[in-house]
Order: C-alpha cells, then sequence, then structure tokens
C-alpha cells in the first residue's frame, strides 16, 4: 500500500479549497444558467472539475482527482444549490478520471489524462439526467449535452496542464516524496 506526504495531502487540500471556493463563487451563475439552458450550464459548470484535474495533474498521485474532489464538495455542499447532490456530481467523474489514468499508467502519459476527462465527461453526462426534467429530454438534447460535456472535459484538462505547468515555472512544486514511486518505507 502506498503512502503520501503530508505536503501532499495538504497541496490535495488547498487545491481543493480553491475549487470550492470558485464553486461556491460560481453558484448564482451556473444556478441561473441551469434554467436558461443546459448545454451552456453544462459547458460552464464543467470549471467545477477543475481543481481535481489540476491536482491530478501537478500532483500527478492516483486518487488525486478523487480526494480533491470530495474534499472540495464536502466544503461547497453548504453554500451550493445542489447540497447534497454536490458530493456524486464531483466525486463520481473524478473517480473516472482517476481509474482511467490509473490504469494507462506508466504508458499514458498525456493521452491518459485526455481519455480519462473523456470518461469523466461521459460520467457527469449521465447524471445530468438525474436532475434534467424528463419532458425535456430529446435526442437533439441528449447529443448537444454528451458533445459539450466531453468537449469541456477536455478543454477542462487542458486548462488543468497549463495551471500546472504555470505552478511548476513559478517554482512551486509537488512533492517529489509524495509520488507513490519515491517514497521511502520504513520497516
Amino acid at each position: 500500500m502506498s503512502t503520501y506526504s503530508t505536503r501532499s495531502l495538504l497541496q490535495c487540500a488547498a487545491i481543493a479549497a480553491a475549487s470550492a471556493v470558485g464553486l461556491v463563487l460560481m453558484t448564482p451563475l451556473t444556478s441561473w444558467l441551469a434554467v436558461l439552458s443546459a448545454p451552456v450550464y453544462a459547458a460552464v459548470a464543467s470549471l467545477h472539475m477543475l481543481g481535481p484535474m489540476i491536482a491530478l495533474r501537478w500532483t500527478r498521485l492516483p486518487w488525486a482527482a478523487s480526494l480533491t474532489a470530495f474534499l472540495a464538495a464536502l466544503i461547497a455542499m453548504p453554500f451550493s444549490t445542489l447540497g447534497a447532490l454536490l458530493v456524486p456530481a464531483l466525486v463520481l467523474p473524478a473517480l473516472a478520471i482517476d481509474v482511467v489514468v490509473l490504469l494507462a499508467r506508466p504508458r499514458g502519459g498525456w493521452l491518459g489524462l485526455y481519455v480519462g476527462a473523456l470518461c469523466g465527461g461521459l460520467v457527469i453526462f449521465a447524471i445530468s439526467f438525474v436532475v434534467i426534467p424528463a419532458d425535456v429530454v430529446g435526442p437533439a438534447l441528449i447529443v448537444t449535452l454528451l458533445v459539450v460535456r466531453l468537449g469541456s472535459y477536455a478543454a477542462v484538462m487542458r486548462l488543468a496542464q497549463s495551471v500546472a505547468t504555470g505552478l511548476v515555472r513559478a517554482g512551486v512544486r509537488p512533492s517529489t516524496a509524495s509520488r507513490p514511486d519515491r517514497v521511502r518505507r520504513g520497516s
């Protein structure tokens, strides 16, 4: 079993806190967009996965996206119109991303990240039909939402890669001891 350094866990927690603040600040906009247009809401709400994707990309830790999404959901839940639904809405796509990235390692590289993002988009696409009224669901909306969710999750992963690269260029580095392949084990 791998262990992670306290520093790397705190990094995920800090990213989760920032993600939760962003989510809470976006809540009035996303609530309004959910009523106005489901596809526009889907594109904008995909930004909620930016924090978990940054954590995964930057720390390169297994399950970093899921941990970060869970913490962000717990922090933002009392302030979100989604309430408790925020936990599965953030954690399930993050789990899908983490699983795909883990299966793609060690050779997956950037391709594994994008395939993971597409799988996360597919999961949130399926989840979205829990809250969309059945009387408005039609073939055009289904296809549009699928394309928007997949495209926006891929775009958010690209943005997460840019942020992670920017952090490293700015001198903020993830803990090298946090990587499971570099953790020293005691007796």
